[in-house]
This record gives structure tokens, C-alpha cells and sequence, in this order.
């Protein structure tokens, strides 16, 4: 999981980048979205599936006085969830996106 968060991280810090420059936001929007974002759904997913399948640890064993190695677990696993929840739309969006015709050409508004 370090490593789908590392470098979802230093892909979020890419689109920052791209969304300075016009010309690269018209070469990453549509099929190129979408094939990342797809890809990225399917790391988190298998990084949630795997924290939350991990047998050591599970909500019975968790201690809520104390703060222990397995509630970090399902810490973690709970966020990688969420992350997985919140991709979702974004995946959404992107297909909408380019379904509309805001691709390489910049579509309607022209940006």
C-alpha cells in the first residue's frame, strides 16, 4: 500500500503541474484520464483488498484505550477504502469528460 500512496501522491503532484500549463491540460484530458484513473482504482482496490484481508488483524481485535499495531492496520485499511470510494467518481467524471468531447482539442470551452 506505501506504494500506491507514494505514487498516487506524486501522480496528484502531476496533474497540479499539468493544470499550470493550457497546452498539457488539453493532452491529458479524455482517454489519457481515464486510462490513469482506471488503473489507479484497480491499485487502491487491490491494496484495500489486501490490508483488509490480512489475517492478523481484524475490528474484534481492535483496543480502544490503547493504540496498538492492529488498530494501525485498520487505520490504514479503513483510508485505503475511502480512497477507493472517492476514485470512483473521479473515474465518473472522466469518462463523462470524455464521452462530452473535452479531449485533446479542448472541447467546447475551448481552455
Amino acid at each position: 500500500m506505501v506504494f500506491t500512496g507514494v505514487t498516487a501522491w506524486l501522480l496528484a503532484m502531476f496533474y497540479a503541474a499539468v493544470s499550470c500549463v493550457e497546452r498539457l491540460q488539453r493532452l491529458f484530458k479524455g482517454a489519457v484520464e481515464v486510462a490513469i484513473t482506471s488503473i489507479w482504482l484497480v491499485f487502491w482496490l487491490a491494496a484495500a483488498a489486501s490490508y483488509s484481508a490480512f489475517g492478523e488483524c481484524k475490528i474484534k481485535d481492535a483496543t480502544y484505550r490503547t493504540f496498538s499495531n492492529c488498530d494501525a492496520l485498520l487505520a490504514s485499511s479503513a483510508f485505503a477504502w475511502m480512497s477507493v470510494i472517492l476514485w470512483i467518481p473521479s473515474l465518473v467524471l472522466a469518462v463523462i469528460d470524455l464521452r462530452r468531447g473535452d479531449g485533446v482539442t479542448g472541447g467546447r470551452y475551448g481552455y
